[in-house]
C-alpha cells in the first residue's frame, strides 16, 4: 500500500491504523471492554491507534519528513506547554498534543508516500463509513436501542436530552455529525460524477438526522447551496443536463423530506434557538464568559482548571461546547490562533484545490464553534486529513 522498503508490515500497520481510526470510535471500543478508565494522558488520547502510526512512522523514518509550518506547530505546542508548566504550574494537556498535533502531523507524513491507487482505496474506506453510520445511526434511532452503548440511559445521561439521538460508531452524536459532515465536504466538492456525489450527500444528511444535530443540519445545507452554485451556475453544462440533473434532486429531495416526516427525524429542530433549549443557552453564555468573567491576561494566556470548572458551576453548564473557547480557556490566543492559522497552511499544503479546501474549512470552523470534539478522543484533524487526501487528485477548475 505504501511505497516502503519494509512494506509489508509498513502497510499492515498503515492499513490497520486507518481502519481503526474510521471505524472503530470511543463507543465501540467502551462495547469491547478496550476503554481505559480516569482522565490520565493514556485514557485521553487514541491509544488503541497511535501504537500502530508511530510502528509505521520509525519503519519508514528514512522516507518521510516534516514541512516547515508542520515544524512550527511542533515548536509552537512544545513552548506553550513548558510555559503552562513552569509558570501557571498547569497541566499543559498532553493528551490533546497528541490527538490533535503529533498524531495527525505523522499521518500527513505518511500519506505523502501514498500513490493515486492507495489513496483510491483511502476514499472507498470513507465512503463505507459513511454508508455504515448511516445503516447503524438509522438503526438506532428508529428501533431506539443503542448499538454500542450501554442503555438509552446512557443517552441521556450523556446529551441532557429526552429525545433520541443515534450514538453509530463515533461515541457522541455531535462527534459523529462532525465527522461525516467533514467527508461530505470532500464528497460533495470532489469532481466525481455528479449523481453519485449528491447520492452520497443524502446518505449522510439522513444521519444527521439520526443524530439530532441542528448545528451540522444548518451548516451542511449552506455547503449544499455552494456546491449547486457550482454545479448549475458556474460549471459549464448543456441544458439537457441540467434538466435532468434538477429532475434528480428534486425527486430526491421530495423522497429525502418524505422520509424524514415519516420517521420523525430531526425533532431538535423544531426547538429553535430560544433561552430554553439549554445547548444553545451554554453557547451564549461562553461569550459572556470571554467578555465579562475573564482579565485580558487570561484570555492571552489561558485560566487554571479550577477556574473553568468555576465557570461551569457558576453558569450550570454540563459542558463547554465550543472547540474554540476551550482552546482559549486551556492554552489562551497566544496559542489558539497559531495552531488554527498553521493547520490551514497544512491542509492547504496537503490539497491546494481551493473549493473543496474552502468547503471543508468552513464547515470545520463553523462546528469548531458548536462543539467541543477537540477536547475528547474524537479523531477530527486526522480524519479531516484522510478526507484531503482522498479527493487530492479530483480535480476542480472555477
Amino acid at each position: 500500500m505504501l511505497y516502503m522498503n519494509k512494506s509489508l508490515s509498513g502497510q499492515f500497520l498503515c492499513k490497520t491504523y486507518l481502519f481503526l481510526t474510521i471505524f472503530v470510535g470511543s463507543n465501540v471500543i467502551s462495547f469491547l471492554h478496550l476503554d481505559i478508565k480516569g482522565d490520565s494522558i493514556l485514557a485521553l488520547s487514541h491509544y488503541l491507534t497511535i501504537p500502530f502510526l508511530l510502528l509505521a512512522y520509525m519503519l519508514n523514518c528514512n522516507k518521510v519528513s516534516l514541512y516547515k509550518n508542520e515544524k512550527y506547530l511542533i515548536i509552537a505546542s512544545c513552548l506553550i506547554g513548558a510555559f503552562q508548566k513552569i509558570f501557571m504550574n498547569k497541566s499543559a494537556g498532553m493528551s490533546f498534543f497528541i490527538n490533535s498535533v503529533f498524531e495527525p502531523l505523522m499521518l500527513c507524513a505518511l500519506l505523502r508516500l501514498f500513490s493515486f491507487t492507495q489513496l483510491k482505496k483511502l476514499r472507498i474506506l470513507l465512503l463505507s463509513f459513511i454508508c455504515v453510520e448511516f445503516i447503524i445511526a438509522f438503526y438506532e434511532y428508529s428501533s431506539g436501542n443503542l448499538l454500542f452503548a450501554v442503555s438509552v440511559d446512557t443517552l441521556k445521561m450523556v446529551t441532557g436530552q429526552e429525545e433520541m439521538r443515534a450514538f453509530a460508531l463515533q461515541g457522541h452524536p455531535l462527534q459523529n455529525s462532525f465527522l461525516v459532515s467533514m467527508i461530505m465536504c470532500g464528497i460533495l466538492s470532489s469532481n466525481l460524477n455528479i449523481n453519485f456525489r449528491y447520492a452520497f450527500f443524502f446518505i449522510g444528511y439522513l444521519s444527521l438526522f439520526c443524530f439530532n444535530s441542528r448545528s451540522s443540519i444548518y451548516f451542511m445545507g449552506i455547503i449544499l447551496l455552494m456546491n449547486l452554485w457550482r454545479d448549475f451556475v458556474i460549471k459549464k453544462q448543456s441544458l439537457w443536463k441540467k434538466i435532468f440533473l434538477l429532475s434528480f434532486l428534486g425527486i430526491s429531495i421530495t423522497y429525502f423530506g418524505v422520509f424524514v416526516q415519516s420517521h420523525n427525524m430531526g425533532t431538535r429542530l423544531a426547538i429553535g434557538m430560544d433561552s430554553n433549549d439549554g445547548s444553545s443557552y451554554a453557547r451564549f453564555i461562553l461569550v459572556k464568559i470571554l467578555m465579562s468573567d475573564m482579565s485580558i491576561k487570561d484570555i492571552l494566556v489561558g485560566v487554571p482548571t479550577t477556574m473553568s470548572t468555576s465557570f461551569m458551576v457558576k453558569y450550570s453548564l454540563v459542558a463547554i461546547e465550543n472547540s474554540v473557547i476551550n482552546l482559549i480557556f486551556g492554552f489562551g490566543i497566544i496559542y489558539t490562533i497559531p495552531f488554527f492559522l498553521y493547520w490551514f497552511k497544512i491542509f492547504n499544503s496537503i490539497n491546494s484545490n481551493k473549493f473543496p479546501l474552502l468547503c471543508l474549512v468552513i464547515i470545520m470552523v463553523l462546528l469548531f464553534n458548536t462543539n467541543n470534539a477537540l477536547q475528547t478522543n474524537c479523531p477530527i484533524i486526522p480524519m479531516a486529513i484522510m478526507t484531503l487526501y482522498a479527493f487530492k487528485y479530483e480535480k476542480i477548475n472555477i
